[in-house]
């Protein structure tokens, strides 16, 4: 607490509100819960790059990322367009390109549609639809991540259905008509909870 108050200048009430931001940016990493982000590498530096882009976006926006224990999905968007500008950026920079900005964004965005097609081996057909679908599967996995530590569990029955997160930039596109909804259930007893966690030779 006393680190981030001091790296981020806040104190008081501001301080709760930026050290609830730190956590929910912090899953663009991955937990238990989240599975990590391709395109963002934590051995290479992205993270302290995501530390940066965060607070450049809150000189010029006061709003936080979270606000009444909920993603502020303005802010949420600008933050991850921010991220994403600063990785064609780089992607531009390491890679020796001319191309305009635009090009290297068509690039790197057909780049990531077939790192999509190749992880889910799905007809091409079908390529659009199942990126909607873990786009929205994953901002429904920052709300509940999100409601998880703050609040309690909000459903024993939800799980993130997919072993790959994403690219990070064609989620953007869902923000805006994501709604979560989890169904409360119950947890599993004891014994169906140890035979769900076990390796199947045990």
């Amino acid at each position: 607490r006393e680190y981030l108050a001091l790296d981020f200048n806040v104190k008081e009430q501001e301080l709760e509100s930026t050290i609830d931001d730190f956590i929910a940016f912090s899953f663009l990493i991955g937990n238990d819960f989240i599975p990590y982000f391709n395109d963002i590498d934590i051995r290479t530096g992205s993270y302290d790059e995501i530390v940066n882009v965060y607070k450049m976006i809150r000189e010029i926006n006061p709003s936080h990322l979270v606000e009444n224990g909920e993603f502020n999905k303005d802010v949420l968007k600008l933050f991850l367009q921010k991220i994403i500008d600063l990785f064609h950026k780089k992607y531009k920079e390491d890679n020796e390109l001319n191309e305009s900005d635009e090009e290297i964004s068509r690039i790197i965005n057909e780049n990531n549609r077939k790192f999509v097609l190749e992880k889910f081996k799905v007809p091409e057909e079908e390529l659009d639809d199942l990126i909607k679908n873990l786009s929205i599967s994953i901002l429904d996995a920052f709300d509940w991540v999100l409601k998880y530590y703050r609040e309690g569990c909000p459903s024993w029955k939800w799980h993130y259905p997919y072993h790959y997160a994403p690219p990070l930039e064609l989620v953007i596109p869902y923000i805006d008509e994501h709604e979560s909804e989890f169904e409360e259930e119950y947890p599993n007893k004891p014994l169906l909870q140890l035979l769900a966690v076990s390796p199947p030779q045990s």
